[in-house]
């Protein structure tokens, strides 16, 4: 008989108060090429200076980190790879991460021992890898007051035709069906933790979900995740409601180098948690100009992703 994994990693940061579980998601953090020159002229803190309150101001910030933090440079057999440097991984958690989402199709650019080295780094300074096993054995918990959550990783894209998969230090790429199973076995022990599911997903600089994504979501969902948050598109997508659970089907880009205009467009969700429910998302407006992202007052390319029949919901920030 199959049955769930006992390898769990619990983070729990104790708290007196009851006033909910906040955590707030970013999208894909790339820390090379043109980011890489930010960093070299005015330091890594600077890319955040104008989003950093946002992050501090919740329990728990989590992004997408879209490359390995290594010295090694043994690039794989792909059309882009990616590298930053170790100690880099010090201003990310100044910036207020306290969790990376590693399961993309990035982080073993530098191969498997870019990958160990990545994970032992940002460890080292306090950050909480997500989605960082083969398998996907590993949840993370978060835990604030009476609140627990559940998060589960997984990397959707499909490897590149040159590119080497490790088969032991690697981060997750469960599919739809094997993930759903965990998350619906996961559900049905711990009925009153709220689960969160990160997708590594979709088409590039497509701002229209795909048919794949819209039932992997729904799956997911039917199997007990209370909300799916997803990256890789670069753009915004829509959010969609699905049996009362929202689906963030793309956050866009957070730190990255791309120009097109709609890869500049991005914001960060802030999710309220309270009693094992959702009560409230928090969407923060994220413009991104050379690299750097700033929260700006103006909702307008927002509201048009927010399902509107459910606005009450989502709470968008004017500032």
């Amino acid at each position: 008989m199959w049955r769930l994994p006992v390898s769990v990693l619990a983070i729990f940061l104790l708290s007196c108060s009851d006033d909910g579980l906040p955590i707030t998601f970013a999208g894909d953090i790339l820390l090379d090429r043109g980011i890489r020159r930010q960093i070299d002229r005015s330091g890594i803190e600077t890319l955040f200076s104008g989003v950093s309150d946002i992050l501090h101001g919740s329990t728990f910030s989590v992004g997408n980190l879209e490359c390995p933090l290594s010295n090694i440079n043994n690039p794989q057999n792909k059309k882009y790879t990616f590298r930053g440097e170790p100690i880099w991984a010090k201003g990310l958690r100044k910036a207020g991460f306290t969790h990376l989402d590693v399961a993309n199709n990035h982080t073993c650019d530098q191969g498997a021992i870019g990958f160990a080295e990545t994970m032992e780094c940002i460890k080292s300074e306090g950050i909480g890898p997500i989605g960082a096993t083969c398998a996907g054995k590993d949840q993370v918990l978060l835990a604030s007051g009476s609140d627990t959550c559940a998060l589960f990783a997984s990397n959707l894209v499909r490897p590149e035709p040159g590119e080497i998969v490790p088969d032991s230090v690697a981060p997750c790429r469960m599919g739809a069906d094997d993930l759903s199973l965990i998350v619906r076995q996961y559900h049905s022990t711990h009925p009153k933790h709220f689960i969160i599911v990160l997708l590594h997903w979709g088409r590039e600089h497509s701002e229209s979900v795909n048919p794949e994504q819209r039932n992997v979501a729904h799956l997911l969902v039917d199997a007990g995740a209370d909300i799916i948050v997803g990256h890789h598109p670069h753009v915004l997508q829509p959010i969609e409601i699905y049996n009362r659970k929202p689906i963030i089907y793309s956050l866009g880009n957070f730190v990255f180098d791309q120009a097109q205009p709609s890869a500049t467009r991005s914001m960060l969700a802030g999710l309220v948690i309270k009693k094992g429910r959702l009560t409230k998302v928090r969407i923060f407006p994220i413009v991104i100009t050379n690299g750097i992202p700033t929260r700006i007052g103006n909702s307008d390319f927002i509201m048009p992703i927010i399902p509107q029949a459910d606005l009450g919901l989502f709470e968008v920030s004017k500032r």
